[in-house]
């Protein structure tokens, strides 16, 4: 499986790809990337705000970014526009 734990990156430049809310979104990027054979690493971060709700009462939900090296990432791009995912590339 190309997912890596972030360690096995050292001393690689790690670009943002893209950032999935729920874990169906996550699951599909992880599919893509998976399928294409990238190499790719993940964080768990909080998500911006939506509601005034959730900026009234402090909630904070969380999302996971997807990492990838630097020289993969336009190949990336590339490959979720194709698989109908680029509304969650971090641009």
């Amino acid at each position: 499986m190309p997912r890596k734990l972030p360690e096995e990156f050292e001393g690689q430049e790690l670009a943002a790809l893209c950032l999935a809310s729920t874990p169906l979104e996550a699951e599909e990027i992880e599919t893509a990337l998976n399928g294409a054979g990238i190499d790719y690493t993940f964080d768990i971060t909080p998500l911006p705000q939506e509601s005034v709700l959730g900026i009234l009462f402090g909630s904070v939900k969380e999302g996971v970014m997807f990492l990838v090296p630097v020289e993969s990432r336009k190949t990336c791009i590339r490959l979720l526009d194709r698989e109908g995912l680029s509304n969650l590339i971090v641009r």
